[in-house]
């Protein structure tokens, strides 16, 4: 009996250790897009100021370890937006540029100050200076895209992101619901869930881009990950650099595509690879590159396989 209850602390302890370490870094994500849409300027929906939307889209398989990634990454999300408030206040120097936040409470209610230079904080709009303090709205999705991914749908099923996709939908849904945003961007939003609702699992890239148009259109932030931060990162990153310039510059498909291209062969991607594992190539295999799909497959000469994550 002793040993049962030393296990059961033990686990616990664990998880808790868990989730305050995935929660960390989430907070620390959250603060960054908070300080970044305080500079780019304040969504305000018919005179008020709305909690920050904060979309995240991973590409993780959920297979192995890249599933446990998935599940804490799901739990990370929605204690951030439970557990957590931010406020923001005037910095307590006049001569001070550097935002260093304060962490306050406790573990189920925390709350993070974010200091801010005296000139930035006085030309907040009048409805953000009102609020007493900011949640953060969470819409988590995931994409798996390699082979792992192809390999947990067929043994694992695809139930796992099936639920976080779903959920992330619904979420972008009750927040463009809650706020008088514009048509285009409720256009986007009901676009988003009817993708979801026909196939939200698959390899289906759609969400992908639908979710970011509906984070765009209503002054989201948006969050691209994966396991190391450089490969299926780097693809998704491109690919969305390629949807705005098709957006804002009118490309055509064959531009787009040539566009994509270069920024994955000469953009900062590589570079991060390299900074990453000391060689500026994607680390994809040529088997990899078959399941991958086209959108997310780098040009050739700049993937090698046997490259460390």
């Amino acid at each position: 009996m002793e040993i049962h209850k030393n296990s059961m602390a033990h686990l616990y302890f664990h998880i808790q250790l868990r989730t305050d370490f995935v929660l960390s870094q989430a907070i620390t994500i959250a603060a960054t897009a908070i300080v970044d849409t305080v500079y780019k300027g304040w969504p305000i929906f018919d005179g008020v100021a709305s909690d920050l939307l904060l979309t995240i889209s991973s590409f993780l398989s959920a297979y192995g370890d890249e599933r446990g990634m998935a599940e804490d990454a799901c739990e990370a999300w929605r204690q951030l937006e439970s557990r957590v408030v931010f406020t923001l206040m005037r910095a307590p120097s006049l001569v001070c540029r550097t935002c260093v936040p304060l962490v306050s409470g406790q573990r189920t209610d925390i709350k993070v100050s974010i200091p801010l230079p005296h000139d930035i904080y006085d030309s907040l709009p009048s409805e953000l200076k009102a609020r007493k303090s900011i949640s953060v709205c969470c819409a988590y999705f995931n994409v798996g895209v390699n082979h792992e991914a192809t390999l947990g749908q067929s043994f694992g099923g695809v139930a796992l992101e099936t639920a976080i996709n779903q959920e992330g939908a619904e979420r972008i849904l009750a927040y463009s619901n809650r706020y008088a945003v514009e048509q285009s961007a409720r256009d986007a939003v009901i676009e988003l869930v009817n993708v979801v609702a026909s196939e939200p699992s698959r390899k289906n890239l759609a969400i992908f881009e639908w979710a970011m148009a509906a984070c765009e259109l209503m002054g989201g932030q948006a969050v691209i990950c994966c396991k190391s931060g450089k490969d299926r990162t780097g693809m998704a990153v491109t690919l969305e650099q390629g949807r705005l310039l098709r957006e804002t510059c009118g490309l055509n498909a064959a531009q787009l595509q040539e566009v994509i291209a270069s920024l994955r062969r000469d953009g900062a991607r590589r570079e991060n690879c390299r900074k990453n594992v000391g060689k500026a190539v994607y680390s994809f295999s040529p088997f990899q590159m078959h399941f991958l799909p086209k959108a997310f497959r780098p040009p050739s000469g700049t993937y090698a396989q046997g490259v460390a994550s």
